[in-house]
């Protein structure tokens, strides 16, 4: 390893502040079904160094995209984790960011490649992904649950995230576990 990382190595903080970004790779691995460690080793792997990459880059406090999330950002991520059924738009969001809706916008172009409404319903999506993994509610319960007005904008949502419908996703994931 080139002495100038062994010595920003050194030089980094004990204790280092997760991103999103952190915990978003984390949350792939995580969702990964039981039994799937020999189809899917290289992704595995692949999101371990990510995960690793993105510790080490935190921690360093490196400029660019590696750049630790403001907390105006880390605040409208985790309203968005525990927003639930609410009604969400711009403002609102913004407001529970503490910062005003252009910056907010900003910011999550800069650090997320997202626009904040995109992040609410991708983040929906993946809650009503993991219901319907995990359990044995219809589409419809599932959409209701995981914050969505339909069975169709949440179908929508899926095909757009995971390139098949809801039932399909549920499938492979029930067969994965077999």
């Amino acid at each position: 390893m080139p002495a100038d990382a062994v010595a920003a190595i050194k030089a980094a903080p004990v204790k280092v502040r997760l991103t999103r970004r952190f915990e978003q790779v984390m949350e792939l691995g995580l969702s990964l079904p039981r039994g799937a460690t020999e189809r899917a080793a290289g992704l595995i792997e692949a999101l371990g160094l990510a995960a690793l990459q993105e510790f080490v880059f935190a921690g360093l406090g490196t400029g660019g995209a590696m750049a630790a999330e403001p907390d105006a950002l880390r605040r409208a991520m985790e309203w968005i984790g525990q927003s639930g059924h609410e009604r969400t738009d711009l403002q609102r969001l913004a407001r529970e960011a503490g910062v005003s809706p252009a910056q907010l916008v900003k910011l999550f172009k800069q650090h997320l490649d997202a626009t904040p409404l995109r992040s609410v319903w991708t983040e929906r999506t993946r809650r009503g992904v993991q219901l319907l993994r995990e359990t044995g509610l219809t589409v419809a319960e599932v959409a209701d649950r995981a914050g969505f007005k339909s069975p169709f904008h949440f179908s929508r949502w899926v095909r757009a995230l995971h390139g098949a419908p809801p039932r399909a996703v549920r499938a492979q994931a029930w067969a994965a576990q077999l």
